[in-house]
């Protein structure tokens, strides 16, 4: 574990530490950046779990 020190994560990784802005719930990726402050088209995506509705906003 500590041989990993240092390195630079992977963007799935980030994402997987992150998990997403959990506050903010979305049906679509325009529901994130319209609610995130500082945030444009693109920034953001709405990620849905399998059978749900709604979804988490998670950084591109």
């Amino acid at each position: 574990m500590l041989k990993n020190l240092g390195k630079k994560l992977s963007k799935e990784q980030q994402k997987s530490i992150n998990g997403g802005y959990q506050n903010f719930f979305c049906r679509s990726s325009r529901d994130c950046w319209e609610n995130i402050p500082y945030s444009f088209p693109g920034d953001f995506s709405c990620v849905k779990r399998y059978g749900s509705y709604y979804g988490n906003c998670v950084p591109n």
